[in-house]
């Protein structure tokens, strides 16, 4: 099985943008759990059928079969140099069986204030084709994009999402920690800029994670 790093932290953080930066130059996949969700949906498979079912009638989609969806992801041949997995693990139950099967071994946590993380949703916006999101301030859409690029109705209760956040998936951090078979690598941010970051998450990586390809 592939080395599978889990990254986790709150909204505006930059684990998305981070995460993007890190596939795309170390050449590993970056992936999504809604992503691999609506990727098996629309494969037709029996499995993609019943996930689709829960979606649409508003249910809970049982976390057996997340984790099928997932493992069979991770079987694909780009994922044989490693994999970030993004969105996957914010609450206990999940983040527990995600270490009952062996998979979650490796954590990153994103840490940042709330202060900042407020400050940057506040000047954020996505673009709506490649979904890549900008800060208006610090990293500002390119011009020839900028007048598609939105606000995102969730990104208006950013106190309600830190607030699930702080409440959800901060306790992930301390199961994670007092697992005997994974590791906590937490990865204290301001406001660095996107760079200066990348940097930092890519060190981590090859120096505590031995993640990603040779070089």
């Amino acid at each position: 099985m592939s080395k599978v790093v889990f990254v986790l932290g709150p909204p505006g953080c930059g684990k998305g943008t981070q995460c993007a930066l890190l596939s795309e130059r170390l050449g590993v996949p970056h992936i999504s759990t809604g992503d691999a969700l609506r990727d098996e949906i629309s494969a037709g498979t029996e499995l993609g059928m019943k996930i689709a079912h829960a979606f649409h009638q508003g249910e809970l989609m049982e976390s057996a079969d997340v984790l099928q969806v997932v493992r069979s992801r991770l079987q694909k041949p780009d994922c044989k140099n490693g994999v970030l997995l993004d969105g996957a693990a914010r609450k206990i139950e999940e983040a527990q069986n995600y270490l009952d099967s062996g998979l979650l071994t490796d954590l990153i946590w994103m840490n940042m204030p709330d202060r900042v993380c407020k400050s940057r949703v506040a000047n954020r916006v996505v673009d709506p084709e490649t979904k890549l999101a900008y800060n208006l301030e610090s990293n500002p859409p390119p011009l020839d994009i900028a007048d598609r690029c939105v606000r995102r109705k969730m990104d208006a209760d950013i106190d309600g999402r830190l607030e699930i956040f702080h409440k959800t998936t901060k306790p992930v951090f301390l199961l994670v920690e007092d697992h005997p078979e994974a590791r906590l690598h937490t990865l204290m941010l301001e406001d660095e800029n996107i760079e200066d970051v990348y940097v930092r998450m890519k060190r981590l990586l090859k120096r505590d994670v031995n993640f990603g390809p040779a070089q």
